[in-house]
């Protein structure tokens, strides 16, 4: 297992080439990674073990593909799919924060 970190310039350079990111989630994780975030936020397709992502109002099969870990099967068409903006403006930190402070008990 890789555990170096990758400096920032590295991994957008990278991000940017690329149309497809794979996200696989730490086993004890509750939530998105930054990478996943990233990768939405930046109009790239994304291939996830985290299937808690279904649940997001964002989520968008043409765009965001949940594999199982243990056994991992690609659907080869999601690759070619047509590209489908993602809407992610509530996880921006302002309107997060909003939500959060404005949240009924």
């Amino acid at each position: 297992m890789h555990k170096d970190k990758l400096p920032l310039s590295e991994f957008n350079g990278i991000i940017s080439n690329t149309r497809v990111v794979l996200d696989i989630n730490h086993h004890e994780r509750q939530g998105m990674t930054i990478n996943a975030i990233t990768a939405i936020a930046l109009g790239k397709k994304l291939i996830t073990t985290n299937k808690r992502i279904k649940e997001e109002d964002f989520y968008n099969p043409a765009m965001i593909y949940v594999i199982d870990e243990c056994n991992p099967i690609l659907d080869l068409e999601f690759f070619s799919a047509h590209y489908v903006p993602i809407d992610i403006k509530k996880l921006r930190i302002d309107n997060w924060l909003t939500h959060i402070v404005n949240e009924e008990d």
